[in-house]
């Protein structure tokens, strides 16, 4: 009787084991990067405007043994999004009315909804 039990929690253990396995088939690819880097994906000049706000809210700093930045920010240009689009915190910014590339792009993704929500 015990022998059975083992042999059906075997069976039952492996069969979940398969359907788990196989059902991982469409895995997104890592993202890469550190954990507390920031690529912000900005025009200069938009970036220049909104630079002290991004470092008061990702920038603070934490009390460790050793004091250090809760994120560090790497402003990028535009045209080098499809170059970190794998990276793990992207942030793309730039004013709703904006017609730098990055406002753009921006104004391109995203419903007119969500535009009457925000403006």
């Amino acid at each position: 009787m015990k022998k059975h039990i083992f042999t059906l929690s075997f069976v039952a253990i492996s069969i979940l084991f398969v359907s788990v396995l196989s059902s991982c088939g469409d895995v997104k690819p890592r993202a890469l990067g550190f954990e507390t880097e920031i690529i912000v994906i900005a025009d200069t000049v938009e970036y220049m405007k909104f630079e002290e706000s991004l470092t008061e809210v990702f920038s603070s700093i934490i009390y460790t043994p050793q004091p250090e930045n809760l994120f560090y920010l790497k402003r990028k240009p535009f045209n080098s999004l499809r170059n970190n689009e794998r990276k793990k915190n992207i942030l793309i910014i730039a004013p709703l009315n904006s017609k730098s590339e990055v406002g753009n792009y921006i104004n391109s993704i995203i419903s007119p909804e969500v535009k009457a929500k925000i403006e």
